[in-house]
């Protein structure tokens, strides 16, 4: 798989990271029912984290860090904000087992600044380009 970028997710509970993952391919180990389909970072470190209760005051940042390199040679950190999937995910987590917030990381004229989700504000599914209609 030919990444462009590697999305990363921390949880931070009383100071001290609890948990870290990225997004990868596959879901399981190999040979028990390993699957070609992508774990998102912010799924796959809840599910590093081991116990959903553990949640329950702690903070996720969510970056993403891409392969283009800036002028001076190092990598960009740039949008990660939430798929429409993940933001429901990251929302029951809040309401049912107490995470406190999530961070993920925004473009601001250019500079990388992070941004709270808001949970009450309900994602809009993006729906892939229909082709039938290019046509």
């Amino acid at each position: 798989i030919n990444k462009t970028s590697t999305h990363v997710a921390v949880l931070i509970k009383r100071g001290q990271e609890i948990a870290r993952a990225t997004n990868r391919v596959g879901s399981r180990s190999r040979g028990a029912g390993w699957s070609d389909c992508t774990i998102h970072a912010e799924r796959n470190v809840v599910k590093e984290l081991g116990d959903n209760e553990k949640l329950n005051g702690a903070t996720l940042y969510v970056f993403r860090i891409s392969r283009c390199r800036t002028k001076s040679g190092i990598e960009k950190i740039t949008n990660s904000e939430p798929c429409y999937d993940c933001h429901l995910f990251l929302t029951k987590c809040h309401e049912k087992y107490g995470l406190r917030k999530v961070l993920y990381t925004t473009l601001y004229y250019s500079v990388a600044q992070f941004k709270e989700l808001d949970f009450n504000e309900r994602p809009i599914r993006k729906d892939p380009l229909d082709l039938h209609k290019m046509l």
